[in-house]
């Protein structure tokens, strides 16, 4: 929540000047960062990662729910039994996206503090960290896949003075590819004997790019797509997108992790609205998921759910 007397953030452009301006504003915010990751012991400190500003995102996320509710024509009616794998724009324009950010924000988070506490005598987890790291890594990339093949040309499409805020969304995928590729090494060195330093120093600047990157998407990318691109093609991208988050062997994690690291009212509604898929792939995994969160990030879990997740 962001703290009482906080400033409310400038309206969201939606004017190719305005757009023009905030993609000099956003560029001067995103600081270069190491695109490299050669070493974990040699990489640059995390204090080259701007700050993330909570409290003016949080206020600019309440608006953009807001507009792209507002965007929609239809409400999105209550799935039954027999729906097809068809989604409401609705969904793509509140539930989904939204629980795909809120996941990965505190999965991050929860990585983060669970590496930043590793001791010796943790080590004999390794192997379900990095089964669960494994997972959510994928998870990630596939987002930004989808991001970069289906929401952003669809957005540019619509508006192409967006260009500069879309190369820096397409930026931060690649910054977070080789960050993503020194934690893999750094996790695979984890055992008895090795610390774990090297391996949470690269989980705490993957947390706080995945932070800052959202809060690019959220701010300037999501209200571009409500506002420009029509409902038809909405409802034709939300399609392909959750059947890319429900593909393949991948989805026994990638679908209950969504669902896992949402409050109960809102999981509640996506599993609603979700396609038949979806929901399948939901059920039939969800107990093994959640054994293998608590057995990988144990009360980290619970820590970053507090942080993360309001009630609801």
């Amino acid at each position: 929540m962001p703290p009482s007397g906080a400033a409310d953030p400038s309206p969201v452009a939606t004017t190719p000047e305005a757009l023009q301006a905030d993609s000099k504003r956003i560029a001067a915010d995103h600081k270069p960062v190491a695109s490299t990751v050669a070493d974990a012991d040699g990489m640059t400190p995390s204090s080259t990662l701007p700050a993330v500003h909570g409290a003016a995102v949080h206020g600019a996320a309440l608006r953009v729910a807001s507009s792209l509710q507002q965007s929609t024509t239809t409400a999105a009616p209550t799935a039954t039994a027999d729906d097809t794998d068809t989604i409401t724009t609705d969904t793509i324009t509140t539930d989904m996206i939204t629980a795909v950010h809120r996941s990965v924000r505190a999965a991050a988070s929860a990585l983060s503090d669970r590496t930043r506490r590793l001791g010796h005598y943790d080590l004999a987890d390794a192997d379900e960290l990095r089964r669960y790291w494994s997972g959510f890594r994928i998870a990630v990339q596939t987002h930004h896949e989808i991001e970069d093949t289906i929401i952003h040309p669809a957005v540019l499409g619509s508006v192409p003075s967006a260009a500069g805020v879309i190369g820096l969304a397409t930026r931060d995928h690649r910054l977070l590819d080789d960050l993503i590729a020194g934690a893999d090494g750094a996790l695979a060195k984890l055992g008895w004997g090795v610390p774990a330093a090297p391996a949470a120093r690269l989980m705490h600047r993957i947390d706080e790019l995945i932070h800052r990157h959202l809060d690019l998407e959220e701010t300037q990318v999501m209200p571009l797509m409500a506002r420009h691109v029509g409902a038809e093609e909405r409802a034709e991208l939300a399609s392909a997108m959750v059947r890319r988050l429900a593909k393949g062997k991948q989805a026994r994690f990638t679908v209950p992790f969504i669902a896992s690291w949402l409050a109960p009212s809102h999981r509640s509604r996506l599993l609603a609205t979700a396609p038949a898929t979806f929901r399948m792939r939901h059920r039939l995994s969800q107990r093994s998921h959640r054994r293998l969160t608590t057995r990988a990030l144990r009360d980290s879990r619970a820590r970053s759910f507090d942080a993360h997740i309001a009630p609801a």
